[in-house]
């Protein structure tokens, strides 16, 4: 890969000559339970409210553990999402579990995944959602970072939009995720497919400030949270501003905030947030330079400076995908399914095209001749990955 982006603080120096961007190749894989362990809790039949029998653990969080469980009265693998007893005990914690069950209640959406059951009158509260068998976004960037393989935009861009397609769907219906992040996005392979995950930490829009179970408090990943979030405030903007640092990570697979030789501590991502130049994809790739603006604009530190919502944010994405094709002149980033993206259109709008589809070369213009990187060229100074 090529050096990545060099920071220049607000009034401070400039980077050390040769610093590179904090990149997905120095992460590690996620903890998983070992095939062993999993073995041992099937022969000790773990029963959950005598029905779900445990098989692994799946994640694990400070609310709630999911596990991939069997259920006995449907006899089918399912996710059980069960909190922890001490969640309950808290002040915010049955208004925050009560929240995320009317979220999901909300959404019905191909690239959600689907809720099938729940049960908060237990002592042990839980949800149980459809088993997807797949890996996280933030695991596939860190195999692709650590082979030293780009995500090809071709299958990419087309998950990409369907993620935005989902979070459109729940802009309207009222619902801010505000914790937009690698590790909650799901890919699957059969389809090739994008699934949302983990409503728990999401916003009715349409409630009183005394009915938010978090109104006030911080919430979201650091890394992924608008400067508005910051001060405890989210709206659909802030999503927005999450699905710009998803999309950078993803066309370059370098963390966006951090740079080597290490990641920035709390303080001093807020500040990089707030104030540091905003990162460009063509500084790690000059055949990106067309995600730039669409990139910046989507990172603005005001929400008035961004998009006016995701769907324009999408168009501007699927216009630099056409710029770039058109560039780089390869037809096999043509060569894409088309993928239904919004379940229900308004009735009575015009067809429009499939946002989900590649762009097609318009025939009356001539492709400029700025080629695609050699991904054989020899890496840059200081490049160690």
């Amino acid at each position: 890969m090529q050096a990545g982006v060099r920071w220049r603080e607000p009034g401070g120096p400039g980077p050390t000559e040769g610093a590179v961007s904090y990149g997905f190749s120095r992460l590690g894989d996620r903890v998983r339970f070992q095939p062993g362990m999993e073995r041992t809790q099937l022969r000790q039949r773990q029963w959950f409210a005598g029905r779900f029998q445990l098989q692994f653990c799946l994640g694990a969080g400070t609310s709630a553990e999911v596990w991939c469980a069997f259920d006995r009265e449907t006899s089918r693998r399912v996710a059980l999402k069960k909190y922890h007893r001490q969640l309950r005990d808290r002040r915010y914690g049955w208004r925050r579990i009560r929240r995320e069950l009317e979220v999901l209640q909300a959404l019905y959406h191909p690239h959600v995944v689907n809720l099938l059951s729940a049960d908060l009158h237990g002592d042990l509260p839980y949800l149980v959602f459809e088993y997807v068998e797949g890996q996280t976004w933030r695991d596939a960037m860190v195999r692709r970072a650590k082979a030293g393989q780009r995500w090809p935009l071709s299958d990419l861009l087309p998950r990409f939009f369907e993620v935005v397609s989902a979070m459109s769907h729940a802009h309207r219906a009222g619902v801010v995720h505000r914790d937009l992040k690698p590790s909650n996005l799901l890919l699957t392979e059969d389809p090739p497919a994008a699934q949302v995950l983990d409503f728990g930490a999401a916003k009715m829009m349409d409630l009183a400030p005394s009915e938010q179970s978090t109104e006030g408090r911080v919430i979201g990943s650091l890394a992924y949270m608008a400067p508005e979030q910051w001060a405890g405030r989210s709206e659909p903007a802030s999503d927005q501003f999450a699905l710009g640092v998803l999309l950078y990570e993803c066309l370059t697979l370098e963390r966006a905030w951090h740079y080597a030789p290490r990641p920035a501590g709390p303080v001093e991502l807020m500040e990089r947030i707030r104030n540091a130049p905003r990162p460009r994809p063509s500084n790690t790739d000059p055949a990106l330079a067309g995600f730039d603006d669409c990139v910046a604009r989507a990172l603005h530190p005001s929400a008035d400076g961004r998009f006016a919502d995701l769907e324009g944010f999408g168009d501007a994405v699927r216009q630099a995908w056409r710029e770039h094709v058109l560039s780089a002149g390869d037809p096999t980033e043509l060569r894409v399914a088309p993928t239904r993206v919004d379940p229900q259109p308004d009735p009575g709008s015009p067809p429009q095209p499939d946002p989900g589809s590649p762009p097609q070369p318009d025939p009356g213009s001539p492709p400029r001749a700025t080629p695609l990187r050699d991904p054989q060229a020899p890496r840059a100074p200081g490049d160690t990955r």
